[in-house]
């Protein structure tokens, strides 16, 4: 299986290059971010995701870890494959995907060709509560929603305790992350108990 590939850019089209390593040219599709950042004649190097059939072999690269892992995780999905994968990837950097996932964004999904409403509900309802996609959710919210301070440290703290906490009650830890961040949000302080109380009150207020 090829991992990794490093070469020379010998033509660029509109959804794949053409890289020379050593002779050899390798037909590798890339997202429309990677591939808007190279240049004819110039060294790429790719991490691979080799995909084959019964008919070719297909090569997908990316220049992240990070990419490639969502490249990956979205085609757990049944009914995703590796072009709607790349065709997420090309329109949503993976900040913005995350976001779309954890916040039930099916209508932003299904903006993508292929994706239909059933895809997209599909999508959202399988990852959201995957578990590296709550372990990204809770780092996406401490990041954004608890402003940098003297406290911020013990906030973030106090939002993890507080996660695990509402997991261990049964409540999924994407909707319990977004909960915990507003409430973080509302109030400039707050005890770890204060954090649980105020989220179950939110989760389940009857």
């Amino acid at each position: 299986m090829i991992g990794k590939l490093r070469g020379v850019v010998d033509e660029i089209n509109n959804d794949h290059i053409i890289l020379d390593v050593g002779g050899v040219g390798y037909k590798i599709f890339l997202t429309t971010s990677t591939l808007a950042a190279l240049s004819y004649n110039a060294p790429g190097v790719f991490n691979i995701e080799m995909i084959v059939r019964e008919d070719q072999m297909l090569l997908y690269g990316f220049n992240s870890k990070l990419e490639q892992k969502w490249f990956n995780l979205l085609q757990t999905v049944q009914g995703v494959g590796a072009k709607v994968a790349l065709a997420l990837l090309s329109t949503f950097d993976t900040d913005r995907l995350l976001h779309a996932i954890i916040s039930d964004d099916q209508r932003t999904i299904k903006t993508i060709p292929g994706i239909g409403p059933k895809l997209a509900a599909r999508i959202v309802n399988e990852l959201k509560n995957h578990q590296e996609i709550s372990a990204a959710a809770s780092t996406m919210h401490i990041k954004t929603n608890i402003s940098v301070g003297s406290n911020a440290g013990a906030m973030g703290s106090i939002f993890n305790d507080a996660l695990n906490a509402l997991a261990t009650l049964g409540f999924s830890r994407s909707d319990a992350a977004k909960i915990l961040s507003e409430v973080i949000q509302e109030h400039d302080s707050l005890s770890l108990e204060d954090a649980i109380r105020l989220s179950l009150s939110k989760m389940a207020p009857n």
